[in-house]
């Protein structure tokens, strides 16, 4: 309905007015950018933006992520007034009891919901560009033996090639962990065909 509608009175007009006003307190959800709290602002955008735009197992990630490492942290801090310091305090405690990681999502879900409210200006600048960032977790890789290779039909040869080393001894070097298991193997199979070919 549009606002400036006008009544045969005065009265009639401004009864109508008051009429939508009223009608429109419905329409949206005011936020006083100094009064809310970084609990109340990830509460909200967890809601009102991430969920609609993502898996429920990832709303959940990020539900659990946020109740469990940063709200307890943050959450009663102002949302207008968060610093980076208070923000990099909470990593710098995650750091010491945490994997790398939580560390790293408790961050990233942070930094989301901190950009939306930017966007809705409720922050005028955001805080986490002058936060060190966590570490990402690494991949531990563990290399695979020569059985393990051969076992999976990946001769050393290709996996040298594969790795880019300059030789097949750096290859073997490197990564031949049942060596002397395959020498026996290799030994007994010496034993078994070198004497049939001869009486052949």
């Amino acid at each position: 309905m549009d606002i400036n509608q006008y009544g045969k009175t005065k009265t009639e007009a401004q009864v109508k007015k008051a009429t939508l006003l009223e009608e429109a307190k419905g329409w949206t959800t005011y936020i006083d950018g100094d009064k809310v709290t970084v609990k109340d602002w990830l509460d909200k955008w967890l809601v009102t933006y991430a969920k609609p735009k993502v898996r429920q197992n990832t709303y959940e990630s990020y539900e659990s992520v946020a109740r469990i490492h940063v709200i307890p942290h943050l959450g009663s801090q102002n949302l207008s007034k968060l610093q980076a310091n208070q923000i990099q305090s909470m990593i710098n405690n995650l750091t010491s009891t945490k994997s790398a990681r939580v560390r790293e999502y408790a961050f990233s879900v942070l930094r989301m919901s901190i950009r939306q409210a930017i966007r809705e200006q409720l922050l005028k600048y955001d805080p986490t560009l002058a936060v060190s960032s966590p570490k990402k977790a690494k991949k531990e890789l563990k290399p695979l033996s020569i059985d393990e290779w051969n076992g999976q039909g990946k001769p050393p040869k290709d996996v040298q090639y594969r790795l880019g080393h300059s030789s097949i001894s750096m290859t073997l070097d490197t990564y031949t962990h049942h060596v002397p298991t395959r020498q026996n193997d290799i030994a007994d199979w010496l034993e078994t065909t070198i004497p049939s070919m001869v009486t052949s």
